[in-house]
């Protein structure tokens, strides 16, 4: 029995139909730990052992030429029961896509959003389960269990997580993963920071914000604000729009005017304090 995932790499090098040959191999060592990972939690409600791989072997198709997009064939070895093994990419479950969005938006900062994929594997968990025909009460403690397992599993695969989003930033703009007939789930650079830092970083959805400019660096895409959120004091800017690869560019003239820009943005916040801001969209010079 076979079972369909896609990778796909958008803009950067990935634009060409080309992706850095060593950051897409350890993108792709990456996406199969959280994958064999996923799976043994969910035969097993357990994480796995020390150097334990899922029974499944994932095969990643040759990338057909003027595709950016890596497709792979999970299959499912004998030990995997046939009545269990399609809730993983099939129907309303799909735990595998669940279980890999869970992972990587936690990690990446989106924990909100992380939170209704944790919820819907809690769920397909317990529907899969015998483990309900319990008490009411010992059910309780059998989800909290689960919950407490998830969480330190998260952690435990951070490493992975930073290796799965490797090309972004360095050769690509972003990633999405999808299993069966999911929406692709999607990775883009302010996610990557907050995987690569390690951190309790949360990344805000996309808003509008006013940003005071007061100097600009081209080759780092930087450009250096009044902080909205701390008047008198600065932070940089990391610009993700592709406005900003001209030169010269509507970011650059405002900061040698020093004016005052509204732009769609994303803001990385620690422990409530402002970590960065991501440029995404310019929208205009006031």
């Amino acid at each position: 029995m076979k079972r369909e995932i896609i990778i796909k790499f958008d803009g950067g090098d990935a634009d060409k139909h080309y992706v850095d040959m060593k950051l897409l191999g350890q993108s792709l060592q990456g996406f199969d730990q959280i994958i064999s990972s996923g799976i043994i939690f969910y035969i097993f409600k357990r994480p796995p052992k020390r150097r334990e791989r899922a029974p499944v072997i994932v095969k990643a198709n040759q990338p057909k030429v003027g595709s950016h997009e890596i497709e792979a064939v999970i299959e499912a070895a004998k030990i995997l029961l046939p009545l269990a093994w399609p809730n993983l990419t099939d129907g309303s479950s799909n735990y595998l896509w669940h279980f890999v969005s869970y992972i990587l938006k936690n990690n990446g900062g989106r924990k909100s959003e992380a939170k209704m994929h944790e919820d819907n594997l809690i769920e397909i968990l317990s529907k899969q389960s015998e483990a309900n025909e319990r008490s009411q009460d010992a059910w309780r403690e059998h989800v909290a269990e689960w919950r407490d397992q998830l969480f330190d599993l998260t952690k435990r695969l951070i490493p992975a997580s930073v290796n799965a989003i490797a090309p972004i930033g360095s050769s690509v703009l972003s990633t999405s993963f999808t299993a069966g007939s999911a929406a692709p789930t999607l990775i883009d650079e302010p996610m990557a920071d907050a995987i690569r830092s390690k951190g309790e970083i949360e990344i805000s959805d996309l808003e509008q914000m006013d940003l005071q400019t007061d100097g600009f660096v081209h080759h780092s895409r930087r450009l250096n604000v009044v902080n909205p959120f701390k008047p008198g004091s600065y932070i940089n800017a990391e610009i993700y729009d592709p406005l900003v690869h001209n030169a010269p560019n509507v970011y650059s003239e405002a900061a040698n005017r020093k004016a005052t820009i509204r732009a769609h943005v994303k803001v990385a916040r620690r422990q409530d304090n402002i970590e960065n801001i991501y440029i995404m969209i310019f929208v205009s010079e006031l």
